[in-house]
């Protein structure tokens, strides 16, 4: 093998060894920030490029730890009526930024939490577990959605991405609406819930609710009276829809 040769597959391999090696040490994550704030607010949590957790705690104040594989910290706007967490600015500098991101945000509230819940992400999945939900919204533009052991209502939507809920109880009309991407809808009592589920491309599966569905509008109901009550309605413009 010629010399030059040997050189340059040398070259290419100390160049990889410095890429990984800078990549290991940037993206490796910071020790985590966290704060307590008072829940008597409404809770906006507003990121443009973050993993979003939310869970029930078990303390009185609102709890948000925050973890990134830089130095970071939210913005946090209080209002009279609005506590709202925001994405602050990227500190790295401009060689650093080829490497991804890596912003982790963990928001427990109170158990009796009852202000309204907001969350939203550009870029980012967003998760919600063992809460009851007053009304909620929770909107993604790309990223999964999903929520477990959840019990009230909420407002569930994304641009491009799966939604997968599970409740234990709806107790108020509810909305889940994506683009392009699944729906996923489980619930442990529905007996007392009427349904709109629509899908302009995509099928839809209700296999233990005994819904009625109208292949070509896609469309299902468990009444056909138009004055009934919607308490679960789905649509989807690319997806399938599966109540469960």
């Amino acid at each position: 093998m010629k010399k030059w040769i040997i050189g340059i597959v040398s070259s290419l391999l100390v160049l990889a060894a410095l890429y990984f090696g800078a990549a290991y040490v940037f993206t490796q994550e910071k020790t985590a920030i966290e704060a307590n704030y008072t829940s008597n607010k409404d809770l906006v949590i507003d990121m443009e490029s973050a993993e979003v957790k939310v869970r029930e705690g078990n303390s009185d104040d609102i709890k948000v730890v925050t973890q990134a594989n830089y130095s970071y910290q939210n913005v946090v706007e209080k209002t009279k009526r609005t506590l709202r967490f925001k994405q602050g600015r990227d500190s790295r500098i401009v060689w650093q930024k080829i490497f991804p991101s890596n912003v982790k945000v963990v928001i427990e509230i109170p158990k009796n939490y009852s202000k309204k819940l907001v969350v939203k992400t550009e870029s980012g999945a967003v998760d919600l577990s063992k809460m009851n939900l007053k009304n909620a919204s929770v909107e993604t533009q790309s990223g999964a959605l999903s929520g477990q052991k959840l019990t009230g209502s909420g407002r569930f939507e994304t641009k491009s991405g799966e939604i997968n809920t599970s409740f234990d109880k709806i107790e108020a009309p509810s909305k889940w609406k994506s683009e392009s991407g699944a729906i996923q809808i489980k619930m442990l009592d529905d007996k007392d819930c009427t349904f709109d589920l629509k899908s302009k491309s995509g099928s839809i599966k209700a296999p233990k609710s005994g819904l009625r569905i109208n292949r070509e509008h896609r469309k299902s109901s468990r009444s056909e009276k138009s004055s009934v009550q919607v308490d679960v309605k789905a649509q989807t413009k690319s997806g399938a829809i599966q109540l469960k």
